[in-house]
């Protein structure tokens, strides 16, 4: 939030805000627990003393839900592996499952947070 903030990057369409999550934080210990949180910026991150870097989020098909609520316990994301995904006829692509948290910041309500879940498929 520091880098962001000192780059004025405020939440709006041009900066986004998104997380990457490698693992499921059911299967894994909280140590092994990965995520990438990410801005969309339209820039190159210049070096920095935060290790901000550029990653992309590649275009692809992808299956999607919207959690309104708590991001504490999606299970919007259990829903889509667990349910969806054995009973479609898609599997996964390389790509981790990525969250969209359309709104952020300590003025939004935890009942009012809303976060889309993108399953990237084949």
């Amino acid at each position: 939030m520091s880098w962001r903030i000192e780059n004025k990057l405020p939440q709006s369409p041009a900066h986004r805000s998104y997380g990457i999550h490698h693992n499921d934080p059911r299967k894994v210990p909280p140590s092994e627990y990965h995520v990438d949180l990410c801005i969309s910026v339209e820039t190159e991150v210049l070096p920095n003393s935060y290790g901000i870097i550029n990653k992309i989020i590649p275009a692809c098909r992808c299956a999607t839900v919207r959690h309104i609520g708590s991001r504490e316990n999606i299970i919007a994301t259990q829903y889509l592996y667990e349910e969806w995904l054995p009973n479609s006829k898609e599997q996964r692509a390389e790509f981790p499952i990525f969250f969209h948290y359309v709104n952020v910041g300590p003025q939004v309500l935890e009942s009012e947070m809303i976060t889309d879940i993108y399953l990237p498929i084949r």
